[in-house]
């Protein structure tokens, strides 16, 4: 799996899938940002930066994501009925 193309490009290190009202984590890649924050497969990404994902396809979501390596985001998510 690659995580850098061309350019300057990160990512949370993880595969996403809609379907719901929110984006679900299906994925999580070891050793990348979200392993490492904990996010676990069946995760719901709520809020990227305190801004709500509700009713965003996942290619929306996903980009909000990605941006230069580095880059510090404050992600939202809920597990099992628990919002952290």
């Amino acid at each position: 799996v690659t995580f850098m193309t061309t350019g300057k490009y990160g990512g949370i290190g993880s595969m996403i899938r809609g379907g719901g009202e929110y984006v679900a984590v299906t994925l999580v890649y070891k050793g990348t940002p979200a392993d490492v924050a904990g996010i676990k497969p069946g995760d719901l990404l709520k809020k990227v930066d305190g801004v709500s994902l509700k009713g965003i396809d996942s290619d929306q979501v996903s980009e909000k994501l990605k941006g230069n390596p580095g880059t510090i985001i404050n992600l939202t998510v809920e597990r099992n009925g628990a919002t952290g």
